[in-house]
């Protein structure tokens, strides 16, 4: 028997056409889980609310945020952050803390390359406003890369104000000062970082740390830090409810050191263990860190933290 031609128009798919309003819809939070945080350091105080974060179906614009309880001081926490990457190639990022601060930053890359050099450059703008809204602060600035086969390097200047004219309270300037140095050697990763700032009309002095010490308050400061890192062992466990994941677990030697304004000169060395852990897809990461610094006064200090990081 000859073989029939099928007939294609029997199934006619249907196509319905949408706007922008129908990526909108996709903005519900896909990922909503409960937490406990610790609220300081030192883990003695801890907040217990809810993660949320969600973004559309383009990627054009993610968001998270968490609400918690602080049983410490009997409060709301609350911040909400919100990424805009509709006006590609600038990059828009709102940040919102209850009772504390609005903030917003335009990123706008200057260049990018793949090659070995230079492999970066981006200029940015930060609003911040703060203090209710008496205080009202500019951060102009820019950050550069240089990439090569087993080294990367980074350094960024940003440029902090304040005027009257523009809604503050204060007059002020201010300059930040950021240099990295990243290595692979012998199985592991030596780093090098160096930072200062010079900010002398502040009414808030500002302040920093050094691993083994509290908060070290100061209008002008240089701190560096050197430290070696190599892979103890692989975890590469997690849950699905909580999302949460570990990855490795790493061991650092470091040493640290700060010269102020004042003349005091603190320094540490020591070790510490970091475990990198994931939560929410990957959306958050963390690194619980435990470790040991001999300090300046010659006395050993037991240091916890956690450093989160966003990736955006």
């Amino acid at each position: 028997m000859p073989s029939e031609k099928p007939n294609l128009n029997v199934v006619e798919p249907k196509i319905d056409h949408g706007g922008y309003g129908d990526v909108l819809k996709t903005l519900f939070p896909s990922v909503r889980v409960p937490f406990v945080l610790p609220t300081k350091s030192d883990f003695s105080t801890w907040a217990y609310g809810l993660f949320l974060l969600g973004g559309d179906a383009t990627d054009e614009n993610m968001y998270g945020g968490f609400f918690a309880w602080d049983s410490d001081k009997e409060d709301l926490i609350s911040s909400i952050l919100w990424q805009s990457k509709f006006l590609i190639p600038l990059d828009v990022i709102f940040f919102y803390d209850y009772k504390n601060s609005f903030e917003y930053t335009l990123t706008f890359p200057a260049f990018v390359s793949l090659e070995y050099g230079l492999s970066h450059l981006d200029l940015f703008l930060t609003g911040h406003v703060f203090d209710g809204i008496s205080r009202n602060e500019f951060i102009p600035g820019f950050t550069l890369g240089f990439q090569y086969p087993y080294a990367t390097l980074s350094a960024g200047l940003a440029f902090p104000f304040e005027r009257q004219a523009w809604g503050s309270d204060i007059n002020r300037s201010a300059q930040q000062m950021r240099l990295s140095v990243q290595r692979l050697f012998a199985g592991g990763e030596v780093c090098l970082t160096g930072s200062a700032y010079v900010d002398r009309h502040n009414p808030d002095i500002p302040d920093f740390s050094i691993r083994g010490y509290e908060a070290i308050s100061s209008r002008r400061a240089l701190m560096v830090s050197t430290e070696y890192s190599h892979r103890l062992c692989r975890v590469r466990k997690g849950l699905w409810n909580p999302n949460v994941y570990f990855e490795d677990l790493y061991w650092t030697i470091f040493a640290d050191c700060a010269l102020t304004e004042e003349g005091t000169s603190p320094y540490s060395a020591g070790v510490e263990l970091r475990l990198e852990t994931k939560v929410g897809f990957g959306f958050l990461y963390l690194v619980p860190r435990v470790g040991i610094a001999f300090t300046k006064s010659r006395e050993l200090k037991i240091f916890l933290g956690i450093s989160p990081r966003l990736p955006i």
